[in-house]
């Protein structure tokens, strides 16, 4: 649709080459080009962040490039466990959408807010993880150079995941020649680079690795200046390398910091002679590995085998395909294949599941995506195979899986006996095709690959549940006037033992206080329980931030909490906002 902005795109809209993706309708970011939303991938039923960036306000700002260049970036990182992945890219006149990895956990930043500031036992876990992901980025011949905890993601496992290649050197440059361009976050540049001299990317990536295990221990960060004061002032603090060392470092670490915090950028740390430090490893008995768990150059076997089943072709031809990595929706699934089974490890026992057939000699070869795939059957739980794998006659009913052979004998972790195991599959085959209003073979709905909405797939293994006992015990229905409950405590900075909505009422009144003094322009009530506030900051920045009230885990129902989270604007004027409106609740 010519025209549409992206930040004004028509609810649900999706080009068709993203026809694989289901528009959740939520918006998880936005900025002053750009929106992100929230998607699932049909065929695998994973969830994906989609990034929309307007063409025409990218041009007008100078920055159409660099978007380019953020996605040359990408392409070139592959995949790492500690990198947010991109999965497909596509263009049309007026918006270039990027296929995200979607990462729920919030901001690295946020995190450390919420605690004040990390154990060095907690400090040195997620530091292990940065580290392996920038040396993993400059074996690939690039240089970050914008690292702060802002552009780094926790996903739900608490797990980095490293973002924003926008201000990422040039992909077609090598690191060993010099660059000039002055770029990313005052507090975490290197001196060399605001010295406006000649410098190496990867130089400036390791002082700003230095800053961010710094504000890790402490908290706050090693050169800051007040907000009146000029910028000159941090830049002369950066350039004398001299910073407090707190009652928070032991020997270890402000050893390591010292190497990475190193004025002159020649005696400064390389990041692989970390692997080996004694700080860096201590709990963990050996060196850090920082190689990618998905190689590029070999691929998967398992989820080549599984694709080329899915769109008719060899399995030689088919890994030719993957290996092109063209970003298109062939690559997005290949990648989303393998976090599903990340997600979904290999079962320790298989119980009766089918097993692949050789492929016919004469079979034609088809492009993916066009002709209809075979009849495949999967039963995704923990101790289940996940692969989708090849019958030999139709699995329209679904108690046809019952008269399927055991591929080998095998021990169940239920009590010990097949018996009760075997009566756990038969009770989850009566159950699929007894459950009222399921649909069978003869009446569901064929997607675009021939495949039977409503059997037993992938996604549908997703939803499910992860024991098969669970499926006998049906969900109770979520109250929708009561705050959703969050998976971590940190996540609520605030807590109370007053009703949410006492607390909801509370919050308004603060709001109502911070707009009528123009601390900010608006705010919105999105549902019951979450706020959201928007205004501009003294330097005429806009920002944007969201309240929810919410269960806190691990205590009562009666134990509300207040989680924030920043969605766009200053990440140190956000934090100074959210500390004035608690410290104005009365809860």
């Amino acid at each position: 649709m010519p025209g549409l902005l992206a930040n004004d795109p028509p609810p649900g809209y999706l080009p068709p080459a993203l026809s694989d993706y289901i528009d959740l309708n939520e918006q998880l970011g936005e900025g002053g080009f750009a929106k992100v939303i929230l998607a699932e991938h049909r065929p695998t039923g994973q969830k994906v962040a989609i990034k929309i960036m307007n063409k025409a306000q990218l041009r007008s700002m100078g920055d159409l490039h660099r978007a380019y260049r953020e996605i040359e970036a990408m392409k070139k990182l592959g995949t790492h466990h500690h990198i947010a992945q991109l999965y497909q890219v596509t263009e049309t006149e007026t918006d270039i959408y990027l296929v995200l990895e979607h990462i729920s956990g919030g901001e690295l930043f946020d995190y450390i807010v919420a605690r004040e500031r990390l154990s060095e036992k907690e400090a040195r876990s997620v530091f292990r993880q940065i580290l392996s992901a920038v040396i993993y980025i400059h074996s690939r011949g690039l240089a970050h150079r914008d690292l702060k905890p802002e552009n780094m993601l926790l996903d739900c496992n608490n797990n980095i995941k490293i973002i924003d290649f926008g201000l990422a050197s040039d992909p077609n440059v090598p690191l060993v020649q010099p660059l000039v361009t002055c770029c990313g976050s005052p507090a975490y540049a290197a001196p060399e680079l605001i010295s406006g001299i000649k410098y190496y990317g990867t130089g400036a990536d390791i002082w700003s690795l230095g800053v961010v295990l710094y504000g890790l221990l402490n908290g706050f960060l090693p050169f800051d200046c007040d907000e009146d004061e000029p910028v000159g002032v941090l830049y002369d603090k950066i350039k004398k390398g001299q910073y407090e060392e707190t009652e928070f470092l032991s020997d270890g670490s402000a050893a390591v910091l010292r190497k990475l915090l190193e004025v002159d950028p020649v005696r400064r740390v390389q990041p692989r002679q970390l692997l080996n430090d004694e700080w860096i490893n201590e709990g963990y008995g050996s060196a850090m590995k920082w190689e990618s768990q998905l190689q590029q150059e070999t691929t998967d076997t398992k989820i080549v085998e599984e694709l080329s089943d899915e769109y008719h072709m060899t399995d030689k031809e088919m890994d030719k395909l993957v290996k092109e990595y063209k970003y298109d929706s062939l690559t997005a699934h290949y990648y989303l294949l393998y976090k599903l089974r990340q997600k979904c490890p290999r079962p320790k026992v298989s119980f009766q599941t089918p097993v692949r057939e050789p492929k016919p000699a004469s079979r034609t070869n088809q492009t993916p995506g066009v002709q209809n795939r075979s009849n495949s059957v999967c039963l995704s739980v923990d101790d289940i195979n996940i692969t989708p794998t090849r019958r030999s006659k139709s699995v329209a009913d679904p108690a046809d899986l019952e008269e399927a052979e055991p591929e080998k004998e095998y021990v169940s972790p239920l009590q010990g006996t097949k018996e009760k195991a075997a009566s756990h599959v038969e009770n989850l085959h009566q159950l699929l095709s007894g459950t009222p209003g399921r649909q069978t073979a003869s009446n569901s709905v064929q997607n675009r690959f021939g495949m039977a909405v409503g059997l037993v797939t992938p996604k549908f293994a997703k939803r499910i549940g992860k024991r098969v006992a669970n499926l006998l015990t049906p969900k109770k229905s979520g109250d929708g006037d009561a705050p959703r409950q969050i998976k971590g405590n940190y996540k609520a900075l605030t807590t109370s033992t007053k009703s949410a909505k006492d607390v909801c009422s509370e919050v308004q009144r603060v709001l109502d206080m911070l707009s009528s003094s123009q601390v900010i322009n608006s705010y919105e009530i999105c549902s019951n329980y979450v706020f959201k506030c928007r205004g501009v900051d003294d330097k005429r920045r806009k920002f944007a931030f969201q309240i929810e009230i919410c269960l806190v885990p691990e205590f009562d129902n009666q134990m509300i909490g207040i989680r924030h989270a920043r969605l766009k604007g200053d990440s140190w004027h956000y934090k100074n906002l959210i500390t004035r409106l608690l410290e104005n609740l009365q809860i």
